[in-house]
Order: structure tokens, then sequence, then C-alpha cells
């Protein structure tokens, strides 16, 4: 049973707040009860007018008694972990789980990470997703006085002063994270917002999955979970293969070659293809280093004849997405000289139906492919499937037949290229899904294309779980330490305490541990 004085104290306190309503005859309210609301003339009425009809609203919501409920959750939340010796620690603090790498292949990475970042991490993420939404920018730009504004207007105990926040704009690429997107990150604004609006429910995330660790561990490993990372290429319509040919060469050099791109950030910058120079043409220093091709790449990009090898021709030329943009450029600035070559169509298309100008709809067409993001990432579960790949795709990337069997991996990755299963190692290191049973022995083994949506897909898969790889006393599976075996477990476990029943399970076993002394029959009734 958790004993601990300081749930015990939690639990009195707040239950003689909920004892103002209860089952007895007598219903006890604040003395002011009979007084009116609102203040009205003699001659006048107000149906409701008065506290005691809003006490009795209030008070009997089940929204109350799920706040409460919550609030006892997080003082569990602060002590569950281990506390069989009475001194259990915090449980969104036992492993580090915002390594994106492979458990299986880079646990030692994992383990220099600091466990008690990992409420930060995931609030910081969740702040950076709702500002990318667009609520906060104008021409395709975040404001972050804007959102400063928001958070002022919206959450009275906020400190908000909007002249601290940034004014100018920021156009936000996928691989921006919190204190790129935010110039003012450092402002306790922030801080204070994520602890009382966006930690919380992490921290029950966190305590259910806590539950299924310790009392559901099975269900950890029937998931089928997969950790992966796909980048989708969307062949150009008007110059197919395009995509195919990049990826080839890609192959090539990344992934049986002595390049790396751990992250799939290359070759999107790659298939983008803003070039230095465009991006200084088209809106100089409107475009980051992250999203802007470097010199290298840029090389890379002319010697596999993507980019044409004389830049003069970059415009006509380019087989990259930016290079489409272009290309229409080119088709629009002809038009404008010679009426013979005008383009309606194309020119509505570039100017929002003629809301603006040619030179800002080439910006907005570039601004675009900037902030698409081509890749998905993370952890999945089998009964979810991956919703935004095509579901043969998703069906094959949960299939029984990928191996956890260490000796098959091990194989494997001394010979790269070579598949044992349904999947091959790449000499980058990393495990790439094929796309057929059978064998071509060509860099087709591992493109997955999607004629429908004519997208090209390359799956990586980073962690690959089934029951027995997770099995306590397996000493076959990829996991090969105790360590391992906990790290991949514990982050499938935070994803599954959002689906399905987990999160109701964890709380009646955790309230059923705690004594609590109940005051409110509705309030147990609820529970």
């Amino acid at each position: 049973m958790l004993k601990s004085k300081k749930i015990k104290s939690l639990v009195l306190l707040t239950f003689a707040t909920v004892a103002l309503v209860g089952c007895d005859d007598e219903v006890r309210l604040p003395t002011n009860y009979e007084d009116p609301i609102f203040t009205v003339s003699e001659d006048q009425s107000v149906y409701g007018n008065d506290w005691e009809k809003y006490y009795n609203s209030v008070s009997s919501s089940s929204e109350i008694y799920s706040k409460l409920a919550d609030k006892l959750l997080l003082k569990i939340a602060d002590v569950a972990h281990n506390y069989s010796d009475g001194n259990g620690s915090k449980v969104y603090a036992v492993t580090p789980d915002y390594f994106k790498g492979s458990v299986a292949d880079q646990y030692d990475k994992a383990a220099a990470l600091k466990a008690e970042n990992n409420l930060s991490v995931k609030a910081q993420k969740s702040l950076v997703d709702t500002v990318k939404a667009g609520t906060y920018s104008k021409d395709n730009l975040f404001i972050e006085k804007k959102y400063a504004q928001y958070l002022k207007e919206n959450y009275y105990y906020l400190d908000v002063n909007t002249a601290d926040f940034d004014a100018q704009g920021k156009l936000l690429t996928p691989y921006l994270e919190f204190d790129k997107v935010f110039a003012n990150a450092d402002n306790p604004v922030y801080q204070t917002y994520m602890e009382k609006e966006v930690m919380d429910e992490m921290k029950i995330n966190y305590l259910t999955a806590e539950y299924i660790y310790t009392k559901s561990y099975a269900s950890i490993g029937n998931t089928n979970a997969r950790k992966v990372q796909i980048i989708a290429l969307t062949d150009r319509s008007d110059e197919p293969g395009a995509a195919k040919n990049l990826l080839n060469a890609y192959i090539n050099d990344y992934v049986m070659g002595e390049k790396r791109d751990d992250d799939f950030s290359i070759l999107s910058r790659l298939w983008k293809g803003i070039t230095k120079s465009t991006a200084d043409e088209v809106a100089l220093g409107r475009y980051g280093n992250e999203i802007v091709l470097s010199s290298e790449e840029e090389a890379w990009l002319r010697t596999n004849d993507i980019l044409p090898e004389n830049s003069i021709y970059d415009d006509s030329s380019s087989s990259t997405l930016t290079g489409k943009v272009l290309a229409d450029k080119k088709k629009l600035e002809r038009g404008k000289d010679d009426y013979n070559f005008v383009d309606s169509s194309l020119e509505s298309s570039y100017t929002g139906a003629y809301a603006y100008d040619i030179e800002t709809g080439i910006r907005k067409a570039i601004d675009d492919i900037a902030t698409k993001n081509l890749v998905t990432e993370g952890i999945y579960l089998s009964s979810s499937g991956i919703s935004n790949v095509p579901s043969d795709l998703s069906s094959r990337i949960f299939s029984p037949k990928l191996s956890t069997n260490k000796n098959t991996i091990k194989e494997m990755k001394e010979h790269p290229g070579t598949k044992k299963d349904i999947s091959l190692y790449g000499k980058d290191g990393y495990r790439y899904l094929t796309v057929a049973d059978s064998s071509t022995g060509t860099n087709d083994d591992i493109i997955y294309y999607d004629a429908s949506s004519k997208t090209y897909y390359l799956t990586r898969l980073l962690d690959v779980v089934d029951t027995s790889s997770l099995a306590i006393n397996s000493s076959t599976s990829v996991y090969d330490t105790a360590e391992k075996k906990e790290q991949i477990a514990r982050e499938i476990a935070y994803v599954m305490s959002t689906t399905g029943s987990y999160k109701t399970n964890s709380a009646v076993y955790w309230f059923s541990r705690t004594k609590f002394k109940y005051t409110d029959e509705d309030f147990l009734e609820y529970m």
C-alpha cells in the first residue's frame, strides 16, 4: 500500500472541499449560497440568480471529479516508481525516452541522456507542434509576439510582457527545435505555461505507463511495436522518375556508401533542392541552414546530374522540388515579355487568383517546400498502424516475419545488403524494410512505390519488438541486456498509455493501493 504522508494529507485536504456536496440529507454549501449572483432592480427577476444553483451545478459536474482524480494521480506520480521500499521516485524520470535512435543498436548513446529531462523535452515539442499549425503566423512566418499575446489573454497567471517577444517572424521548418523556434525560449512564461497546462497530462501518461510496465508487461510485447523513420518523396508531375533517380543516388552513397544521414534531414534537403543562390534571390535571410543546401550537398547533386553542372541553368534543369518552381518562374517571366506565351492557369496558381504578385507567389511556393515535413518518425503499435503511409506498407512494417533474434541481426549487419528476413542492413548501420520477400539485388529492394500517389518511400526500422524480444529470460533477443529491454519497453508503454482502457485501469490500480478516506459518495460512485 502506498503510505506517503504527502498523498494522505492531500487527500484529506482535497476531500474536505469535495465534502461541500455529498449524499447526506443536509447539503453543505458556502455561507453565501442564498445571495444573488447579479444585482437587479426590485421589480425584475433573473432565473437562477443565486449562488446555491451555481454551487450545485458546478459541484455535481463529473468534470470536477475528473479534475480532482487527476490531482490525486499527479501526486501519486511523484512517488510511485519503485515504492516497495517506501522511498519511491517520479515515474516520469525513470529512463530517458527522448532518444531518437535505435535502442537495440545505439543504447549507449541513450544512456548519456538525462531522464529528468523527459517532461521538458515532450512539453517543448508540444509547444513547437502547436505553433507550427499556423494559427500564430502571418505570411508563413511564425510571429512569437502573437503567440505571447494569446497566452496573455487566456492564462491570467502568466506575467506576459509582449514587448519581450519577437515580432519579426520566422519560417518554421521541420528540423527546428524549441530553442530555435522561440527567439525568447528562456522566458519563464513558457516554463510556467508548460508546467501548468502541458506537463500534467504527460505525468498521468507516465503513471499509466508505469502501471503497464509493472502490471501488464506482457501486453507491451503483444503490441508488435515498431520505432521507424520513413521518408516519402512524391514525384514531380512534370518529371516522372525524378524522385526515384535521387533515391538511387542517395542509396548508393549514403546507405551503401560512406556518407551519413542519421535522420533523413540530408535527403529531405536534397529533394527540396533550395540552393543558397535561390534562397538569396527569392527571400534573403528567410531560409536557415537547416533547409538550404550546403556547398557539399549542392556539389553532390551536380555530380549526380540532379542539379545541372552549371548553376546558371538551375532554373530550367534542376530535378528537385524547387527546380519545378524555378521552371514555372521562367515560364511566367516569358509570359510577361511576350503575350503569346502567357499561361493564365499558371499565373492564377502563383498569384492566388491574382491576390498578390508573381514574385510573392514564387516565394510562397518555396516556403511550402521548405516547411513540408517529408519524414514520419516515432513508435507505432500494430493495432493502430501508421496512418499517413499506404496500408500495404504499414502492414509490412508490422509483419511478424521481421526477426528480433540477435544472431540473425548480427549476420545481416556483417553482410550489408543481405537479407535474412524481410529487411536488410545498409553500410550506414541502419536496418531497412524490403518491399518484397524475394530479392533483386538492386536498390529497388528497399524503395517502396505507391502508384496511386506517385510517392516513393524509404523505411528505416530502428526498433522491432515482439513478445520474445522482451522476454525477461531471453538469451537470443536483440535487446540483450536488462537495460535495453527496460528502455524500449518503457518507451512503448508510454505510447500505449493513451490507447484502449489502460488509463482507466491504471487509475483504479493506483487508487486501490492508496488509503483514501471518502467523504463524498458521489465521488466514490464516479470513481
